[in-house]
């Protein structure tokens, strides 16, 4: 998307495709809530001044691929050169674009990598101009140069730079990863970021350093918005991985995440079930032992499958909704928040560790309250709202602010939250009642609460009681009318 911003006297004009978008007042907020709405769309930067009529573009280079197409066997066109349509030579919607001369046939039909260079169609032939290209690379370094000069795939106008790999060539040892981030992409090496730095960790408690490996990514272009890459993006960039591993033949294949192993391997499983699963990967009549594992970008979202952490096999017993009973020798390795994968279930059921016994630990389940339904039922505001917290226990007061609430629960802002008691009090100015809550989780000087309010609407009658009082009654002896008598008789 192209965008241009001209600031006028008293708003902010926002121009794409020749037409006014939106204004909005001069005012530094509005602007940055504006900014921040595209990033979250995906639109993390602004590329040219001018907008440009892509569509159109799109189909002139299909129209030159046509007409190269049917004059290939022209000799008078073997010495033309290839010619770029300029942006000014199409119309608008109405109109229709102006095909170029025509272009001749190459070994490679790849668009020349020139500022301002069109996107083209993900087709057939961009991917087997892909696969051509990379299986004439017979080094790394020539196929570093083939990606550089590659322009079938549209990633190439958005990112930064390309994240072709790091780490040692001549290693036994070569993780995969499915596409760039930010930091990636602004460095040029594949994992470089916070998952880059857990990865590191991960290598040295096993001995070993990026030195020791050779890391790469399916796809070498960073999506816009840090986005999924698409079938097709993935399918045009997906000949240079394949070359890219034969190159490096390694003995280990470690792919990063399900992504990449399903873009490599063709399987369909989830990576749970990959994990821990030796595979092979056929490469040049041989076969790589081949293992998925979590992503470290998803170990920083989910602490609790981090592999650092102590597993065994215990036994449990008790089991009921709120929690279970378990037995091991190993008991005392366990940390206050736990994982337990029951035999029969694949989900992680997370639960916390809240006595110990002799060789045995009680574990009380975190279950969800409410299902999703009723979470999408109910609305939850953005709120600014300053409170005095205190424990029921404790007559010590807490002054913190509300940022959202809904009626069962608010989010509590403010610092030492950690401080405070599960079962705390909560008084908003307004109120003369104090408000009885608890609280469910606590994270980065916030915690969300659940309100038990000192009133309650009556429920609503269920269908079945009101058709058994309806019932009644019917059933109950119906008075009879007395007769109206008039005074002459009759």
């Amino acid at each position: 998307m192209r965008c241009k911003l001209v600031e006028m006297t008293g708003v902010v004009k926002l121009r794409a495709g020749g037409s006014l978008l939106q204004q909005i007042p001069n005012d530094p907020r509005h602007l940055e809530a504006l900014l921040d709405f595209y990033a979250g769309a995906g639109v993390d930067c602004f590329l040219q001044d001018e907008p440009v009529d892509w569509v159109a573009l799109t189909r002139a280079q299909a129209a030159q691929r046509a007409l190269a197409g049917q004059h290939a066997a022209a000799p008078t066109h073997a010495q033309q050169p290839r010619q770029q349509a300029p942006a000014g030579n199409f119309q608008g919607q109405t109109g229709s674009p102006v095909p170029a001369a025509p272009v001749a046939p190459q070994a490679i039909s790849v668009p020349p990598a020139v500022a301002g260079q069109a996107p083209v169609l993900p087709d057939r032939e961009i991917i087997a101009a892909a696969r051509d290209l990379a299986a004439t690379a017979p080094t790394l370094e020539e196929l570093r140069n083939c990606l550089g000069g590659f322009d079938g795939c549209n990633l190439k106008l958005t990112a930064k730079k390309l994240v072709f790999a790091d780490g040692n060539p001549q290693a036994k040892l070569m993780f995969v990863g499915e596409a760039p981030g930010r930091d990636e992409d602004l460095q040029g090496l594949p994992f470089v970021g916070r998952s880059g730095q857990l990865l590191d960790r991960m290598l040295g408690a096993i001995g070993l350093d990026r030195s020791s490996a050779y890391i790469a990514n399916v796809v070498p272009w960073r999506p816009p918005g840090n986005r999924t890459p698409t079938p097709q993006e993935t399918e045009i960039c997906k000949p240079f991985i394949l070359r890219q591993i034969e190159l490096v033949n390694p003995d280990v294949l470690v792919f990063l995440g399900a992504a990449s192993a399903k873009t490599l391997l063709g399987v369909q499983d989830g990576i749970r079930k990959m994990r821990g699963r030796w595979m092979t990967y056929p490469c040049k009549g041989r076969e790589i032992s081949a293992i998925a594992t979590y992503h470290p970008a998803y170990l920083l979202r989910s602490p609790l499958e981090k592999a650092d952490m102590s597993c065994f096999e215990a036994t449990a017993y008790d089991l009921t909704e709120k929690g279970c009973w378990i037995a091991s020798d190993r008991v005392d390795l366990l940390k206050e928040e736990v994982g337990l994968r029951l035999a029969g279930f694949d989900k992680l059921v997370r639960g916390t560790v809240i006595a110990y016994g002799d060789q045995q630990a009680q574990i009380s389940f975190q279950t969800k309250r409410e299902t999703s339904g009723e979470k999408r039922r109910e609305i939850r505001r953005q709120v600014w709202i300053t409170a005095i917290v205190c424990g029921k226990t404790n007559p010590a007061t807490m002054r913190c602010r509300i940022v959202d609430a809904s009626r069962s629960g608010c989010r509590l802002e403010g610092d030492k939250l950690d401080r405070l008691p599960d079962d705390i009090e909560v008084s908003i100015p307004g109120l003369d009642l104090p408000i009885s809550a608890e609280i469910v989780w606590r994270k980065n000087n916030q915690a969300g609460v659940r309100l038990t309010w000192p009133f309650e609407a009556s429920p609503k009658p269920k269908p079945e009681d009101v058709l058994e009082r309806m019932k009644e009654e019917d059933e109950k002896p119906k008075r009879k009318r007395k007769k109206k008598i008039s005074a002459f008789g009759g």
